[in-house]
């Protein structure tokens, strides 16, 4: 049941390539984005530049390079801003200052729960946070390693396991384990007793995993449930989902392609409608998910599909991380959750 280095690079892959799309946005407002898109590249680093009046601002997206292009621009939304910032990857205190320099709710975009992209200021000072999604392929969605609520619905990843007494002495290096040198050396005692654990008692760490795995399951049907008798924790689990932290708030857009939904107009409409929801159990001789459907109008949507990992659960990998609940798109051509959203907001 263990996700694949393999798997994991290629979803790294696909994450950039969507994440480069968010580019898209801001070269739709200078007059010339291939300009604009030289300047950017200059500095994958990070910088601040004023360009046709308009500051923009990014962080360190030298992953994102080979994906970036002005040759899409779009316009969505009809802004005249005095300041575009790519928010990912710019530090926690500069979100801050950025916060603080422009009025923005604390932790708009500096909250550990942020699902904002793109910050966009006006000249009135009126801001727009912006989480946008490739629609050329699946999308990440989110994730959960740690313990997050739903109202009623529950989820709770991490590591939050006990190796039994006895078995790890208090000296070992690292050809204890299946590490280098260098791998080892830069982990914490943590995760190194996890190292040496998993490669001198492999079997008893084997059944550990599928231990937390079974749990995992377990609580992924718990979850499926109380979404499913109770429209507030579906309701509550879409807002933290897609607009995190800015889930009340009217100046949240999900960006869709190039379709603009507001996003707590849009969530108000689907309460009106109300949503049947449908789950679906998911197995192969690998993996267990949990598949989300929902139905309004008589129209079925694959709202997300759910997906336990115990990430770190092999000998070679240095950090172990434990349990992590994987939010993905489902049904890259079908009817997903772009098409849910994009329907109600007509």
């Amino acid at each position: 049941m263990l996700r694949s280095i393999a798997t994991i690079r290629h979803n790294g892959a696909r994450e950039n390539s969507s994440r480069a799309k968010e580019f898209d946005f801001i070269f739709g407002f200078p007059s010339h984005p291939k300009s604009l898109e030289r300047l950017i590249k200059l500095s994958p680093n990070g910088a601040a530049t004023l360009f046709e009046g308009i500051r923009y601002e990014w962080g360190n997206i030298d992953r994102l390079i080979p994906g970036i292009s002005a040759s899409n621009p779009i316009k969505p939304l009809e802004i005249e801003p005095k300041y575009v910032c790519h928010v990912d990857h710019l530090s926690a205190s500069r979100k801050r200052e950025i916060e603080l320099g422009y009025g923005l709710a604390r932790g708009s975009i500096s909250s550990m729960g942020s699902k904002v992209d793109l910050l966009v200021v006006d000249v009135s000072g009126k801001p727009y946070y912006i989480s946008l999604k490739d629609d050329s392929g699946p999308s990440k969605l989110g994730q959960v390693s740690r313990s997050a609520s739903y109202n009623k619905a529950h989820l709770s990843g991490g590591l939050n396991l006990s190796l039994p007494k006895g078995k790890v002495p208090l000296n070992f290096t690292f050809k204890d384990t299946a590490l280098t040198s260098e791998q080892f050396n830069k982990l914490n005692r943590k995760d190194q007793t996890f190292a040496y654990f998993k490669n001198c008692h492999t079997s008893d760490w084997n059944d550990l995993v599928e231990m937390k795995m079974r749990d995992a399951i377990t609580q992924l049907k718990s979850f499926g449930t109380a979404i499913k008798q109770d429209r507030d924790s579906l309701l509550e689990f879409i807002a933290q989902t897609f607009a995190g932290e800015m889930k009340n708030s009217p100046d949240f857009y999900l960006i869709l392609g190039d379709q603009p939904i507001k996003f707590a107009s849009a969530l108000t409409k689907l309460n009106s409608l109300a949503p049947i929801v449908d789950l679906q159990i998911y197995s192969t001789s690998a993996k267990t998910s949990l598949i989300i459907w929902i139905e309004i109008r008589k129209k079925r949507y694959c709202l997300t599909k759910i997906e336990p990992s115990f990430d770190g659960g092999n000998l070679a990998v240095s950090q172990t991380k434990g349990i992590i609940f994987y939010f993905q798109q489902y049904g890259a051509d079908g009817e997903n959750y772009k098409n849910l959203f994009i329907d109600i907001s007509k």
